[in-house]
């Protein structure tokens, strides 16, 4: 994903000098892990999100502690650390399996209100 740069913008921080929040779809990955399922289910993620059409901002954690901090302390999934994760408006919307299966239930939608 951080190599192809996708359709995807890309940017260093996810909290701006004063405080706010990037409004709209992140993802949060790392391309520094090492892990290849956090590379493959971050381009998964990503192919959903752009079949469907939607907008997001694509956040490197490994290359940024602040954004790395953030998703550890919002996300509440069991494994913060566990990557991608999918925020909206700074709300968790969960990892890839949680959007993969809303995808394959026709409820993806429902995730973004």
């Amino acid at each position: 994903l951080f190599k192809k740069e996708m359709e995807a913008k890309i940017v260093d921080g996810v909290v701006t000098g004063d405080g706010n929040i990037t409004k709209g779809v992140v993802l949060y990955s790392s391309s520094v892990s090492g892990n290849v399922f956090i590379e493959k289910y971050t381009d998964r993620l990503a192919l959903i999100l752009n079949g469907k059409g939607i907008p997001y901002t694509a956040v490197n954690v490994g290359m940024n502690p602040t954004a790395r901090e953030y998703v550890k302390q919002n996300s509440k999934n069991t494994k913060p650390t566990t990557l991608p994760q999918l925020f909206y408006n700074g709300n968790y919307i969960g990892d890839f399996e949680a959007v993969r299966e809303a995808n394959e239930t026709d409820t993806l939608h429902l995730l973004f209100k």
